[in-house]
């Protein structure tokens, strides 16, 4: 087996993972219009809440591989693919963390 056929493999199963972690998501979001009550959205969000920060991370991966499969001089330059993977995770997983909120008197 070709390094490049196992990388392409780790690809498809990245995406596979990450189309899953969005549909997990997405069900949760349309139970949560359905929810009538606090506790059937603490229910709905429990899973949710964990699966969230893993979605950044795939979709870097996602990239990266996909940029290990492509043609060198394809992607660009490799310091701009590199920031730019790394800006967007950051992004991302500070992005999925809730804010931390004041405490009321």
């Amino acid at each position: 087996m070709h390094l490049v056929n196992l990388v392409l493999f780790l690809h498809i199963a990245v995406v596979l993972v990450a189309f899953g972690i969005s549909a997990i998501l997405h069900a949760a979001e349309w139970s949560a219009r359905r929810a009538t009550t606090v506790s059937e959205l603490q229910v709905t969000f429990r899973v949710a809440r964990r699966l969230e920060p893993l979605f950044p991370a795939m979709i870097a991966a996602l990239f990266g591989l996909g940029a290990t499969v492509s043609k060198p001089g394809a992607a660009g330059s490799v310091a701009v693919l590199v920031v730019g993977m790394g800006l967007g995770t950051v992004i991302g997983i500070l992005g999925a963390r809730p804010a931390s909120v004041p405490a009321t008197a």
